[in-house]
């Protein structure tokens, strides 16, 4: 069932290519990831909500084993499905949904973007559910390779320095986690204590015998957290990130946004929680700094700026650090609300990015200063903004104020008084985020109006953008249920949780 969650895309990537001349690519885009999701609703409720299973639809066979080394050494086919990575799953066949809905104005070897898009898509599900270590770096690392073609092909400038960047940033990623890889399996064979059987089993990561080597332990933390640091644009591992967010079409700044910077979270929770658990315990302070800093130096950074695009990042940013402390509260509420903030807060994202591709789609322009009072001309504009703002800032009866509580939560149950001290500071950075906000809506929509080049733009803003506000009413639809209905999620992710915090 899991291959054909990741077959799916690719077979519609290469209908795409067969069929490039006589059926639109965006359509038979649309068509696979819905197909997908339609499978993975069927498996969420199957499994998770039914018979509330730990892990479900294993598929697992040897791709390469070594037999004449020292001990056996070889990578599986493994993946598998449990309370954590199903709603990541989810989360990733939805924002991919909504950056195909988004591609309307992507011109430019049009067969090809789609196709790298579904490629992409398909990946993803491969990281999300991979259960052999070497198998998720794997994953990991071919869609550093998607993006970049993706940001390199359909950005809005020929910046060369920023898909450099981008590409040193990632591949640097990449190879620090796999020197984490090649450092925990000679530990896997070299370590007497340790039930070694060819290959790293993230599902039982958990079962380690706490006597392994300490030194080996706290080396392969380090690298893990900062390579899923970087890719996670942790502060100060951040610096490839708005400035691809700017140049990128805003299709791929959804995807990146929405789903990639999770990766990064995802990533630590899954290779090192369990079987790095003391050292998480040993330098929790120290990340909960990173935690703290990162959401005060993103929401800051997005006072200084105008152009709208660059501010969300600064946004995502801010809030990957209320990620990092949730999931190093070691709690069973933080982890919880780490979870649903991912899931919150990538849907919540690309939101935002719509929000601001709309003012950027009529007259080629995202700088704030160039708007003021549109709530004269665009009053559909301006009210569905002021839901997206009660979405954003955690107003109860949307997901993100349960998952915001359940980190703060979390936190504050912690027995470090450092932390109890942290949750309240972090209050600081979510009053920020919504002051950050509002002062946003309020120079763009109210006082006089105001537009840079007033003849031409009127007419432009005030045609039709009711296809973009349809699909955000109804991304914030789903916001809402989950906030209503917040077992939804809770159930899913219950068990699995549990035994990971046990």
């Amino acid at each position: 069932m899991i291959s054909l969650l990741m077959i799916i895309p690719i077979l519609g990537s290469i209908f795409i290519y067969i069929q490039r001349k006589n059926i639109s690519a965006q359509k038979i885009a649309i068509l696979s990831i819905i197909t997908q999701i339609i499978i993975e609703l069927f498996i969420t409720l199957k499994f998770f909500i039914i018979f509330n299973d730990n892990i479900c639809l294993t598929e697992k066979f040897t791709w390469l084993k070594f037999n004449n080394l020292k001990n056996d050494f070889c990578i599986n086919y493994y993946v598998g499905i449990d309370g954590i990575n199903i709603s990541m799953i989810i989360l990733s066949s939805l924002i991919t949904l909504v950056s195909v809905i988004t591609s309307y104005n992507v011109k430019k070897y049009n067969t090809l973007y789609y196709i790298l898009i579904l490629i992409t898509n398909s990946l993803l599900i491969g990281y999300f559910t991979a259960l052999d270590m070497f198998l998720l770096y794997i994953y990991y690392e071919i869609i550093t390779f998607s993006l970049y073609f993706l940001i390199l092909l359909w950005s809005n400038t020929k910046n060369r320095y920023m898909t450099i960047n981008f590409i040193i940033y990632n591949v640097l990623s990449s190879l620090i986690l796999m020197t984490s890889i090649i450092i925990t399996y000679y530990l896997f064979m070299h370590d007497n204590t340790i039930q070694y059987n060819g290959f790293i089993n993230l599902s039982e990561l958990y079962n380690l015998n706490e006597n392994c080597n300490k030194i080996y332990t706290k080396i392969i933390f380090f690298l893990i957290f900062i390579s899923f640091a970087i890719k996670s644009s942790l502060v100060p591992f951040h610096g490839w990130l708005p400035q691809v967010h700017v140049e990128s079409y805003n299709s791929v700044s959804i995807i990146l946004s929405g789903i990639i910077l999770k990766m990064g979270i995802y990533g630590m929770l899954r290779t090192s929680y369990c079987f790095l658990y003391y050292e998480i315990l040993e330098y929790q302070n120290i990340l909960a700094l990173f935690g703290l800093i990162t959401i005060l130096y993103g929401v800051l950074k997005s006072f200084i700026y105008k152009d709208l695009k660059k501010i969300i990042a600064y946004y995502s940013i801010s809030h990957m650090g209320f990620n990092l402390l949730g999931i190093i509260s070691y709690t069973y509420e933080g982890v919880l609300g780490s979870i649903f903030h991912l899931f919150s807060y990538g849907i919540l994202t690309s939101i935002l990015f719509i929000f601001s591709n709309i003012l950027y789609d009529k007259v080629g322009s995202r700088q704030i200063n160039h708007f003021s009072g549109l709530m004269s001309i665009m009053p559909k504009y301006t009210y569905t903004s002021f839901f997206i703002f009660f979405a954003y800032i955690g107003m109860p009866g949307f997901s993100s104020f349960i998952s915001e509580l359940l980190i703060i939560v979390g936190l504050y149950h912690n027995n470090n008084n450092i932390l109890k001290y942290i949750s309240f500071i972090s209050i600081l950075g979510l009053f920020l985020n919504a002051l950050s906000f509002i002062l946003i809506i309020k120079k763009i929509f109210f006082n006089n109006l105001y537009l840079k080049n007033k003849q031409n733009w009127k007419q432009k803003l005030t045609s039709n953008i009711n296809q973009e506000i349809y699909l955000i009413i109804f991304l914030l639809l789903i916001l809402l249920l989950i906030g209503i209905f917040p077992n939804i999620l809770i159930n899913i992710s219950d068990s699995t949780i549990k035994k990971y915090i046990s």
